[in-house]
């Protein structure tokens, strides 16, 4: 059986919402950022003895590889930045992203036009990355708003505009966890 599931608000959680129970599942420069409550990660624990569980996230290879799973569990595959990368055994599979590398560059111009729109948004509180190469992240204080007008000013062909919470995106539309899953099991067999 095979166990695939999104990270953040999910399996893990941020800082901001500590309780009196909290398992550290990862850290930058000293700093604990995220957890899992003891009792999820024996769950975990259990769970990766009976099914193969495959992470698949929206988060960067370098955010992904800050997380230490309980007992030090490495996935055999991970799928991160939104399916645009492969880990397998915690190493880059170079030829997954080569599968989306023409799709991807045939966005720039567009994200392009995004990031300047976001640059130049008043609600935009955060710089504008491009993360890994393969899609535009930032922090808006009215992300559907500003994604409206976005909507309306750069009506997306290749991208799609997504928001979680604060957090606001351009995605090429070729690159989704959905399509990723696909890829995968084509792969996998």
């Amino acid at each position: 059986m095979i166990f695939l599931s999104d990270l953040d608000r999910t399996l893990i959680f941020s800082y901001k919402r500590l309780s009196a129970d909290n398992l550290c599942v990862e850290t930058k420069d000293g700093k604990k950022l995220s957890y899992m409550t003891h009792e999820g990660g024996r769950l975990f624990s259990e769970m990766v003895k009976r099914v193969i569980f495959i992470p698949i996230t929206t988060r960067s290879i370098e955010q992904y590889r800050r997380i230490t799973f309980p007992e030090r569990y490495v996935p055999e595959y991970a799928v991160t930045d939104n399916g645009a990368r492969l880990l397998v055994k915690g190493e880059e599979d170079p030829g997954w992203y080569e599968g989306y590398r023409a799709d991807i560059e045939a966005c720039f111009e567009e994200m392009e036009m995004c990031r300047k729109f976001l640059e130049g948004d008043s609600s935009t509180y955060f710089e504008v990355r491009t993360v890994d190469g393969v899609f535009l992240f930032t922090k808006n204080s009215r992300p559907e708003e500003t994604v409206s007008q976005m909507r309306k000013a750069l009506p997306p062909r290749n991208t799609e505009y997504y928001t979680n919470g604060d957090k606001l995106y351009v995605i090429p539309k070729a690159v989704s966890k959905e399509s990723a899953l696909l890829k995968l099991r084509d792969k996998t067999g």
